[in-house]
């Protein structure tokens, strides 16, 4: 599984979500878990879950109903920019 180390290196302080081909998982690296107020002691969702580290640490993984915990933080799109 991949994790948010992979991307934080390159992300900094952009928030970023990033869907899995099915669309039922992301891989939200830290910054985007910081808007969303994830972290160690943030409870799992009913039918989602936040995988973690051994420690207890979110990994970035967030599936199913979980992704709506960083994806709920992204402002809608403007009808300019989806034009």
């Amino acid at each position: 599984m991949p994790n948010k180390e992979w991307i934080d290196k390159d992300t900094k302080d952009n928030p970023v979500a990033i869907y899995r081909l099915d669309g039922h998982m992301i891989l939200a690296n830290y910054a985007a878990l910081k808007i969303a107020g994830i972290n160690q002691n943030t409870p799992d969702v009913v039918n989602g879950e936040i995988v973690r580290n051994l420690d207890g640490t979110p990994t970035g993984i967030l599936k199913s109903e979980a992704m709506y915990l960083v994806l709920n933080k992204i402002p809608a799109l403007t009808a300019k920019v989806k034009k």
